[in-house]
């Protein structure tokens, strides 16, 4: 027969207790988001010949979504090129190009200014816009049939 005298119970207990303990460490997870600013989801737009045969405009204006992760840190830049990018043979060899711009989102309230073909605004808030661009053509003279295309750069640079 077996007896127990009240140290060896208090013993037993005891180290039961210790058993059941429960160790914890909280364990972080550290990075840093690096400044950038990328152009996505671009859509080309589209000009119509007006009935004067000497203007183009803005069929559906470009469009293009900047997100940058920096307040204040970004210039964004839209330039238009001072003649057509491919135009069939006759084509006016004068023509004044001109663009818009409007934006939405982190920096909607942004204010352009304009350097000969070039507008552009400081991105000073971070986050996402949505960009949409129009342009217009026109010459003095008459445009000749068949497919023009002019093209317009967006830059998202460092200030």
């Amino acid at each position: 027969m077996l007896k127990f005298t009240a140290p060896a119970v208090i013993a037993v207990i005891t180290m039961a207790a210790c058993n059941a303990a429960v160790a914890q460490q909280a364990l972080d997870f550290d990075g840093t988001a690096a400044s950038s600013c990328a152009l996505t989801n671009p859509v080309n737009g589209t000009i119509a010949l007006q009935t004067d045969l000497r203007s183009w405009a803005t069929g559906s204006p470009a469009s293009i979504v900047v997100t940058n992760t920096s307040a204040g840190t970004y210039d964004l830049s839209i330039t238009h090129g001072e003649t057509w990018t491919s135009a069939p043979t006759g084509t006016p060899a004068t023509t004044t190009f001109a663009h818009s711009q409007s934006i939405t989102g982190a920096n909607q309230n942004a204010v352009f200014s304009t350097t000969g073909p070039a507008t552009s605004t400081n991105l000073a808030a971070a986050g996402e816009d949505n960009v949409q661009i129009s342009l217009t053509a026109s010459s003095p003279d008459p445009y000749r049939a068949g497919p023009h295309k002019a093209t317009v750069t967006v830059t998202c640079a460092a200030n």
